[in-house]
């Protein structure tokens, strides 16, 4: 269920970014998940849109991804390992709020 969820993960906002599909297993793998989402500026450098991509996957279990902070060039500002595990992979419901989890935890909100 979550492996075919993670095609879809984050809602792509760019059309000009293209996604490569994650393969998975049921061991530790690694994925290239990439989506680009556009995110409301707050204070300091501005952050206008943020990059994900997944690079572990654990079935059962969560996953690990990078987040790349970036602004209206698509010019890197900072970059945040996440991991999504325990009740957070477990209670995932739509590919919506996954989305607004990782955001939230990285202290944006979705334009």
């Amino acid at each position: 269920m979550h492996a075919q969820i993670l095609d879809e993960i984050i809602t792509v906002i760019d059309t000009d970014v293209s996604m490569s599909s994650p393969t998975t297993t049921t061991d530790t793998t690694t994925t290239t998940t990439t989506d680009i989402i556009e995110v409301v500026p707050k204070s300091g450098p501005v952050i206008s849109f943020v990059k994900i991509n997944i690079y572990q996957l654990i079935l059962g279990s969560g996953f690990k991804c990078v987040c790349y902070l970036l602004d209206l060039n698509y010019n890197i500002i900072e970059t945040r390992d996440l991991t999504i595990d325990g009740d957070d992979y477990n209670n995932w419901v739509s590919d919506e709020e996954m989305t607004n989890l990782i955001l939230s935890k990285l202290g944006l909100t979705p334009k």
